[in-house]
């Protein structure tokens, strides 16, 4: 169920959040919101791979199947799907839209 898929994926980027605000003392992301900053803010390169990272694996492990978020297409879109936290949602949605078509 698409909704359930979105819920999922909604907990484990910020579960990921939550653990990266408190592995660097920061409560912005210890407690993220959709407006949350990512990259720039409260992320440098490092902090956003490690993010990356252990969405993807998280993800994996639920939902199955491997995917990929640290891609060309990420890299090359006109605003990064890694800005804030809304971004990186709809992002991860619709690559996971993408494997189940």
């Amino acid at each position: 169920d698409w909704d359930e898929s979105v819920n999922i994926i909604k907990d484990v980027v910020f579960s990921v959040l939550e653990e990266i605000g408190s592995e660097y003392n920061n409560d912005e992301l210890k407690l993220p919101t959709e407006d949350t900053r990512l990259f720039g803010r409260n992320l440098d390169s490092f902090g956003v791979i490690l993010m990356v990272t252990e969405v993807e694996e998280k993800l994996s492990n639920v939902l199955g199947f491997n995917i990929s978020l640290a891609d060309d297409r990420a890299m090359s879109q006109k605003t990064s799907p890694f800005r804030n936290v809304k971004t990186l949602l709809d992002y991860v949605e619709m690559i996971i839209n993408e494997k189940k078509l």
